[in-house]
């Protein structure tokens, strides 16, 4: 599933050179799929000449941090050295065959069963369900943290705004950059009301500042978002 925006925030990081690529930027999602990162690498690797094949491009994307806080389904075949990664695709291909194979020969079917059921035993051990007392030892919500933390600028697109979330990333206790300069905390707020607002505001003490206007995320991008 290719999201809109990714084409406007990927075009804004990429350098005119390869060897420019130097980003400080970084990506948290509550999301399982793996549909950004799959739109990085491909945009990427077919925007400059001097990227000769796909190890190269699988080092620069993974300079830039994404982090799957819920976990991921599964991991890309460019992220994996041991040969466990999945192809991305907007279905779970096993399933295809499986369907369509049902009818047809018992000796395909079975290897095929047992493919899909290598990949499900495998994609559910990268799925995470963090339980409040586990978050303290959470490696992926503790870079987290710490990323938000040194963020001179933090964006929410498309985020919800649950408590239980707000609350995981420790949101009302970021601290501006110094006494004088405030930490700039932004966010789309689509379809959000003004209780909502409020209580957002109560449960951050004020510290994500959302716009009266209802953009969608890539007028967001365009009238609140400087990218340098």
């Amino acid at each position: 599933m290719m999201i809109k925006w990714y084409g406007d925030v990927v075009n804004e990081l990429k350098p005119s050179s390869v060897d420019s690529f130097d980003n400080n930027v970084s990506f948290l999602t509550f999301n399982y799929d793996r549909s950004f990162e799959h739109y990085l690498f491909l945009s990427i690797k077919n925007s400059y000449e001097e990227i000769k094949d796909v190890k190269q491009c699988a080092e620069i994307v993974s300079s830039i941090p994404i982090i799957h806080l819920h976990g991921q389904i599964g991991k890309l075949p460019w992220q994996s050295n041991d040969g466990s990664g999945r192809q991305y695709s907007e279905s779970f291909e096993e399933i295809k065959y499986i369907r369509k194979t049902l009818s047809r020969n018992v000796e395909y079917l079975g290897s095929t069963l047992a493919k899909a059921r290598h990949y499900i035993v495998n994609i559910s051990k990268q799925i995470k369900i963090i339980h409040e007392k586990e978050l303290d030892s959470d490696d992926e919500f503790q870079k987290a943290k710490i990323l938000l933390n040194n963020a001179e600028n933090i964006y929410f697109l498309g985020f919800g705004y649950h408590d239980v979330n707000l609350k995981r990333l420790n949101i009302s206790q970021i601290s501006p950059i110094s006494p004088k300069i405030k930490r700039n905390i932004d966010g789309t707020s689509y379809g959000i009301g003004a209780a909502k607002r409020k209580h957002i505001n109560s449960v951050t003490n004020g510290r994500i500042n959302l716009p009266e206007k209802n953009y969608k995320i890539i007028e967001f991008l365009k009238e609140r978002v400087l990218f340098e």
